[in-house]
């Protein structure tokens, strides 16, 4: 069941994703960072009202990725190196997941929409 507020939290939490990743490929990374651990955030408030297992898991999975790119955005702001081997923002599967996310979005709200024109 999606509640108004847990629906609120991932379309926040979506939204920040996009953005982040946006200031990412523009290696806005202190924006970034902010944008990331926003997301994060919101994330985890709809990660506390999800009822559903499957979308636990999928919403701690990407915190965890998350929670990876902000680590190595902090150790490359901190250690700039010539040398360093900073990934890249498309290496990791953001967009993928913000495409996951939404179509997850649209399929709860098509399916609480369902349950609540059966009553």
């Amino acid at each position: 069941m999606v509640t108004l507020s847990n629906r609120c939290f991932l379309e926040k939490g979506l939204g920040l994703v996009l953005q982040a990743i946006d200031e990412d490929n523009n290696h806005s990374y202190p924006e970034a960072l902010r944008l990331y651990r926003d997301a994060i955030d919101c994330l985890a408030s709809a990660l506390e009202g999800e009822t559903t297992e499957s979308s636990r898991d999928i919403i701690r999975h990407k915190i965890s990725e998350y929670s990876l790119r902000i680590a190595d955005i902090e150790r490359h702001v901190k250690f700039p190196s010539k040398h360093d081997s900073f990934p890249d923002p498309d290496y990791f599967p953001m967009p993928t997941f913000g495409e996951a996310l939404s179509t997850a979005i649209k399929e709860k709200l098509l399916s609480s929409s369902d349950d609540s024109e059966s009553d």
